[in-house]
């Protein structure tokens, strides 16, 4: 988002070709998890995982955003499905 003459990070989300083909392998059950990042900024890092069949623990995809809010939740388990 930019903002006059200063933009202003919001958020991203990134998701690797591999890990969604996998995905078909794995429990149907998905942990999420959020953590601060540390740094010039406190953006937030949500990340869901899955098991395999060996309970190995897979990160599915990733996220940054600025703050943890619910319209920020929203909008990244709509990504997620």
């Amino acid at each position: 988002m930019v903002d006059g003459n200063k933009a202003i990070f919001r958020r991203a989300f990134w998701a690797f070709g591999a890990l969604i083909n996998e995905f078909q392998y794995y429990y149907p059950l998905i942990s999420i998890e959020g953590t601060h990042l540390y740094g010039k900024s406190n953006e937030k890092l949500m990340v869901p995982v899955a098991y395999d069949m060996n309970n190995k623990v897979y990160s599915l995809c990733f996220a940054i955003v600025e703050k943890e809010t619910n319209n920020n939740w929203s909008w990244f388990l709509d990504l997620l499905r």
